[in-house]
Order: structure tokens, then sequence, then C-alpha cells
């Protein structure tokens, strides 16, 4: 009993150290250790060089010269225990499951990367899994890594096996499904079956994210899409602020939206148009105005003569002479009968019928009647300015004067 009890506070001291993020730290002898979230020394300061934990495993190094030209790596867990040899002249952090080592790389200048000899991969109890045979790698990404054999560049599955034949000047790693290579002095992109999806007519070729790549064709720069469709910046007129990741351009008379990459998102089609509020921006077609969302999709109908910003889910309208509220699909709330109305504030809005103030709540119901010739909006005191005749007093939400 009393040693079943030991080995389980033992694997629940080791639960808890797997769990904990663990940072490098530098001690007062010069070496590196590390430390958790309480500064807590977790591995004692005894290695020349180290990297950050990532999947759980850390890679640290030894130096057998002074200058640091000769060092060895070796890989921790959280416990500090070494799960390989301190023999490997480089290697590349955990990702997917495994890590790239390489036994017999030199540095080719003082301060330059490590090269030659062979790549191959090691897992997390420290096997060698994939034979260190490759004379360049870089780590998996979507279950898939690239390798390179004498001047090609292909790529492998964790098995080892060839997936993308070694037919490439050049590669990136996959994301979102393709992967920059490289044929002669051109970029194009492939997929996972080596199907090639764009030319190889780029001069530079980054990763896709969100959908896009950046490229780069002799001196400008833009984004494709996975189709290969180029983005290519426009020119424009007038450009104004971003909000919400988008900003307003102008183009002869019409206005659209582009997003951070320049891209051009809503076509300049419209003849004003407002910035992003909440996912929504006022936009105007002729003389009516509507909103739409960052996809362009129009989600209140460009029908009305003046439209307002929301505020607590109601958006101001005016058809005609009369004001009224609708909700965010476009539902009328409160229907067109005043003549004048203010943003809701503190619950209640200001409105006007005929020559007199009074103030609604957000079904319509008349909460202060229409008895002031002036009224402002509530405060976060919950007060209101409001004025009859030649007199200014404030007044509570029920309409009582403010004492």
């Amino acid at each position: 009993m009393k040693t079943t009890t030991i080995v389980f506070f033992m694997c629940l001291m080791y639960t808890a150290l797997s769990a904990q993020e663990l940072s490098p730290f530098q001690g007062s002898n010069g070496k590196y250790g590390y430390r958790d979230e309480n500064r807590l020394i977790i591995i004692p300061a005894k290695y020349d060089n180290c990297a950050s934990f990532r999947e759980g495993k850390a890679r640290v190094a030894i130096h057998y010269d002074k200058y640091g030209e000769e060092q060895k790596w070796c890989f921790l867990d959280s416990t500090g225990k070494e799960i390989t040899p301190i023999k490997y002249d480089d290697s590349f952090d955990f990702s997917e499951g495994l890590a790239a080592v390489n036994v017999g790389a030199k540095r080719t200048t003082l301060y330059g990367s490590r090269e030659g000899r062979k790549w191959g991969f090691i897992d997390k109890t420290g096997n060698e899994v994939i034979t260190l045979k490759y004379d360049a790698v870089g780590s998996f990404s979507e279950g898939l890594a690239r390798v390179k054999q004498g001047d090609k560049w292909g790529c492998i599955d964790k098995a080892d096996k060839v997936v993308i034949p070694f037919n490439y000047d050049d590669a990136q790693k996959y994301t979102e499904g393709l992967a920059a290579v490289k044929l002669g002095d051109k970029w194009g992109y492939i997929d996972k079956t080596g199907k090639e999806v764009t030319p190889f007519k780029y001069d530079k070729a980054w990763d896709f994210s969100d959908g896009l790549a950046k490229v780069t064709l002799k001196d400008l720069s833009f984004y494709i899409d996975k189709n290969g469709t180029e983005f290519i910046p426009r020119d424009y007129d007038d450009e104004y602020s971003f909000h919400e990741g988008l900003a307003a351009v102008k183009m002869g008379r019409k206005m659209g939206y582009i997003n951070e990459k320049r891209i051009e998102v809503i076509p300049c089609k419209y003849d004003e148009v407002w910035d992003f509020t909440d996912g929504l921006a006022r936009v105007k077609q002729g003389k009516k105005y509507g909103f739409i969302d960052k996809t362009g999709t129009i989600i209140i109908p460009l029908e009305y003569e003046w439209i307002w910003y929301y505020s607590n889910g109601l958006a101001r309208i005016q058809q005609g002479k009369k004001c009224g509220f609708i909700d965010k699909t476009g539902n009328v709330i409160i229907p067109l009968k005043f003549d004048e109305a203010a943003d809701f504030s503190e619950g209640l809005a200001a409105v006007k019928v005929g020559k007199k103030y009074g103030f609604i709540d957000e079904t319509g119901k008349e909460i202060v009647p229409c008895n002031f010739d002036f009224a402002d909006s509530f405060d976060k005191e919950g007060k209101a300015l409001v004025k009859i005749k030649d007199r200014f007093f404030y007044i509570d939400k029920t309409g009582k004067e403010w004492k």
C-alpha cells in the first residue's frame, strides 16, 4: 500500500510538472536552466545553451570549447530528464510529435548556421524514427516535412515515405494544404499530392494564412488565393483609416473597402461609405442608406432616407419626415411616427412629437410624456436635461424633476 501511494504521488508530481509552463533562465554561473511560473527552479542551471519548451520537450546544449563553436544538443522533458544522449550537432524543436536532429553539422561562418552531414527525426521517447540520411530538413507541418537529398527538395510523411518527389530547388512548409516550392529561380505552389496549383513565375513566395499568400513578381508584392487569383493593389484616389480590419477607399466617384493586405474585399460601387462599427458599416447608393457586413452582404436594405449607427441593438431610421427604430435584422421595432429621435441612452431615447419632446423605452412605450420644449439624452447618473419655456432643469427616468 505504501509503495502504491509513493508511485501515485510521483505520477501526480510528473503530471503537474508537465502541465506547467517552464521558462529558461540564466544562473549566476552563466549556465541555463528552467523555472516555473512562480520562478521556482525546476531544472538547475547547468547547460551552455537552451531553447524554450515545445510540446513538452526542450533542447539544451553543452559547449566543448570556450567559444561555443563545438556544442552538442540533447532533449529534456519537463522534469529535467534527458531523453536523448548529448550527441547532436544541431536540432529543431518538436513539431507534430517529431523533432529534427543532425550529426556532423559544422558552422560555416562565425555566426552562421550549421551545415553538413545528415538529418533525421526523433520521437518524444528519444528514438530515431527517421534515419539520419537527409542533407537538410524542415519541421513537420500538416503531417509532412520538407527534406533535401543532394541538390533537390521533396517531402516525406511521418513514416519516411516520399510523398513529394525530389524535384524542387527549394521548398517551404505546408500551410493550409499548400506549399511554396521553387523550380529554377521561380516559385509556385503545390498541394499535398504534388499537383501544381499556380504557375512557377514568382520571385518570392510566402506561406498561406487565412486563405492568402504573399508573393513578389518583379518589384511588385501582392497576395494570391488558393486558386491562384491575384489581388494586385490598385492606386486609389482616396484611402481612409482602418476600422475593424477594413478601410474605406475611393476610386473615381465610387467607394468600397480594402483589408489590411490591401485587397479590395468590397468593390467600389457605393456613393458614400462609413467606418465599420460592431461588424456593420453604413453605405449610400443614390439617395438611400443601409448597412453591409464585412463580406459586403447587405444586412439592412438601402431603402431609408437616413440611418444612424446602432445603439443598444437599435438603429434610428428616417423615411420622409418621420423617425423610428429597427433591429439588426432590419425589423421595424418602433414605428416611424416621431418627428425627431435620439439614440437610446440608459434604456431611454428622447423623441419629438409635433413641437414637444419626451422619452420612450426600447419597446416604443412612452415613459416620459412629450411635454418638453427640449430634451437631451439621459446620462449615467440617470438624469436628463430638459426645458419648459425658458427654464432648463434635470429630470429622472420617471419624469420627475431632479432634486
